[in-house]
């Protein structure tokens, strides 16, 4: 519901990933994308590290101010994992006849 009135912003407020206190609001359009790094982008204002779990709530913004905050949700901040190392095959010899066998070791990350 927008009040009778466009909305014309929405304002993002997110902790600091270790569940301290919420920090903004941030100005967002519609949707947002952050990568790890700052928030907002190009800022100094709170930096984001993978693998941490960020609280997140939000609010709409039209021309009377800005609207109650949304229940909070939680995000885990996750990249994609690293190469797995040291791809081998396990010796032939202890492997049934139309089976292959191979092993790694986990990514570093």
């Amino acid at each position: 519901m927008d009040g009778g009135s466009p909305i014309i912003n929405y304002n993002i407020y997110i902790d600091d990933g270790n569940g301290g206190s919420f920090k903004g609001p941030f100005v967002s359009g519609l949707s947002t994308i952050w990568n790890s790094g700052l928030i907002p982008p190009n800022s100094n204002a709170l930096p984001l590290v993978a693998g941490k779990v960020y609280r997140v709530k939000y609010s709409a913004v039209n021309v009377q101010g800005e609207g109650p905050l949304s229940q909070q949700v939680t995000i885990l901040l996750a990249e994609k994992p690293g190469q797995p190392l040291n791809l081998r095959r396990n010796d032939v010899q202890t492997v049934n006849a139309g089976e292959i066998r191979i092993s790694w070791a986990l990514p570093t990350d």
